[in-house]
């Protein structure tokens, strides 16, 4: 392929296809990942080839579909592109000096700190995750490293912006919120990656993900906001009740804001799930017309408890006939017959 654009990649695709010996119009399905230029609506590839051939069903990625979800949600909340951010800015100050490096790795004892990519969001549960386990170890290595002497001026002015940026209630919060939420997730996309997944099972994760998010919607921020105000009591580090604004004190100068406040903590957690399920919901969109349409095919139990009449409504109205000639009535009809007879022996071994 000569470049990025959808007609090039069709024609990339096509030439392919006529190397191998393939035919477009005996395709029935395509999926791709989620870049614009493969899953645009008017002009991406999955709309070029549908127009080539109307037999084709498109099926995204439904992993990628999650991980879309998840980065979108955060970009919805400044405090939590701060949060990673800061993470990032941990991950970076310590991987990029050995010194530094060595110094928390006599501290910790099963993970050290993780970077995070966007386009993986399994880093970022691993990220913190790994902060999870050794808080105190970096939280100790940090101090160490802002005082003493052994280290560069660099160093300890580095590592006592860190500490500041880290030890605060809005920080902690968001720790103990997105460690609830991503091990949730994580769990979810190991489960979409595996080679054996139907698109059947695929929804039906997504589906209980997010009626786990729904269920769990006032609980995962109230558990982040108590366990931050533990570490907090624990530690010293002072909750704003209040939200107060600092005034200007020159012309033109901006008026800084005092960190939030535990209520402004709350709401903001409390809209980031609630985002974070739209968004799920809007992505999966694709994947729950999919299983709507052709999930019944891959359940034989409720394909005998409809009519053969209810089975042909649910193709689509362009698959009247297959590649080999027959009636997709015929091919649907021998699926619905052996599916019964398969369920009337299970029944009768079942009595015997």
């Amino acid at each position: 392929m000569d470049g990025k654009a959808a007609q090039s990649t069709v024609s990339g695709i096509l030439d392919v296809a006529k190397k191998l010996g393939l035919k477009l119009e005996d395709c029935r399905a395509i999926s791709f990942d989620n870049a614009s230029v493969m899953v645009g609506a008017k002009t991406g590839v999955q709309k070029r080839l549908c127009e080539l051939n109307e037999k084709l069903v498109f099926i995204n990625c439904d992993n990628h579909s999650l991980n879309l979800a998840g980065v979108h949600a955060v970009e919805c909340d400044t405090s939590s592109v701060t949060f990673f951010d800061k993470l990032k800015a941990l991950f970076e100050f310590f991987s990029r000096n050995t010194q530094r490096w060595n110094a928390l790795k006599t501290l910790t004892a099963v993970l050290s700190v993780k970077g995070s990519t966007d386009s993986r969001w399994s880093s970022r549960a691993e990220a913190v995750r790994a902060v999870v386990l050794e808080l105190d170890a970096i939280f100790a290595t940090s101090e160490e490293l802002s005082t003493s002497t052994d280290f560069t001026a660099d160093t300890r002015s580095k590592a006592e912006t860190l500490l500041n940026v880290m030890l605060t209630f809005e920080f902690l919060a968001y720790w103990h919120f997105w460690n609830a939420v991503l091990r949730k997730i994580n769990v979810v996309q190991v489960r979409l990656q595996s080679s054996s997944i139907t698109f059947t099972e695929a929804h039906d994760e997504l589906t209980n993900l997010q009626l786990w998010i729904e269920k769990k919607s006032a609980d995962i921020p109230m558990d982040a906001i108590s366990s931050s105000q533990e570490l907090c009591d624990l530690w010293g580090i002072e909750i704003i009740e209040e939200r107060v604004r600092r005034k200007k004190r020159m012309t033109g100068e901006k008026a800084l804001d005092e960190p939030l406040t535990r209520e402004d903590v709350k709401k903001k957690l409390l809209e980031a799930l609630e985002t974070l399920k739209e968004e799920i919901a809007l992505r999966s969109e694709r994947l729950k017309e999919i299983n709507n349409r052709f999930g019944i095919f891959l359940r034989p139990s409720e394909l005998t408890k409809v009519s053969q009449e209810e089975v042909l409504r649910k193709r689509p109205s362009t698959w009247a006939t297959n590649t080999d000639g027959t009636s997709t009535e015929q091919s649907l009809w021998g699926r619905w017959m052996i599916s019964s007879m398969c369920c009337d022996r299970k029944k009768s071994h079942h009595r015997l």
